[in-house]
């Protein structure tokens, strides 16, 4: 018997408490892991947005 359902990944369970109970980021992040949920791709993600956005002080 398969199993239809989707499993919702860190990043999207991230997301839906920010934008469902109006948490904060790092509150988001504190109740995930309170119930041992992924985490690491909700840092990767930051990670890369972040390095996106990283200047080197000598460009212009």
């Amino acid at each position: 018997m398969s199993n239809n359902t989707k499993q919702i990944d860190g990043l999207e369970e991230w997301l839906y408490l920010i934008k469902r109970f109006g948490m904060t980021p790092k509150e988001a992040l504190v109740t995930m892991q309170e119930h041992k949920q992924d985490v690491a791709s909700v840092l990767l993600y930051l990670e890369k947005i972040l390095a996106s956005f990283t200047i080197n002080i000598g460009e212009k």
